[in-house]
């Protein structure tokens, strides 16, 4: 069953990174085209990264999901019945790394959670790595113009 988990998780891992470099380097092009409209072309971007990150969290939470349907997998504590959306907020908080705690996992799904935040900040990051990158280049070609 060990196996199985890691499997799972390594799998989740790879689908969420390679998810998040197709976005990110969809973006790189989107800005560069987008020089001469820099705001625009941030505020976009940034609205595709979120989007990125919210299907992201998505695949996590049918993870999640379908991982709780098999109780050898672990549940979740108080056997609360959970919905759909019960899975995504859930997915969303580990994935954040914000965890209110209001829904505790039990067995291999907490290892599910912790890889879950790491694979977030990690991508968190990621994002705001590009972010900074894209708005220095944004930015670069504007500070060619004469300074007051």
């Amino acid at each position: 069953m060990t196996i199985i988990v890691i499997l799972i998780l390594c799998g989740l891992v790879i689908m969420s990174v390679a998810i998040h470099l197709s976005v990110l380097r969809f973006l790189i092009h989107f800005v560069r085209r987008m020089r001469f409209f820099p705001i625009l072309g941030m505020g976009i971007s940034m609205f595709a990264a979120i989007l990125g990150h919210l299907f992201e969290i998505w695949i996590f939470s049918l993870a999640i999901m379908q991982m709780c349907n098999d109780k050898r997998f672990g549940s979740f504590a108080n056997e609360v019945q959970l919905t759909k959306s019960d899975y995504f907020y859930y997915s969303s908080l580990s994935y954040t790394s914000l965890g209110f705690g209001d829904i505790a996992p039990e067995g291999a799904l907490r290892a599910l959670a912790a890889v879950e935040a790491i694979t977030g900040l990690v991508l968190i990051a990621w994002t705001a790595s590009f972010a900074f990158l894209a708005m220095q280049e944004l930015w670069a070609t504007k500070s060619h113009e004469p300074q007051l």
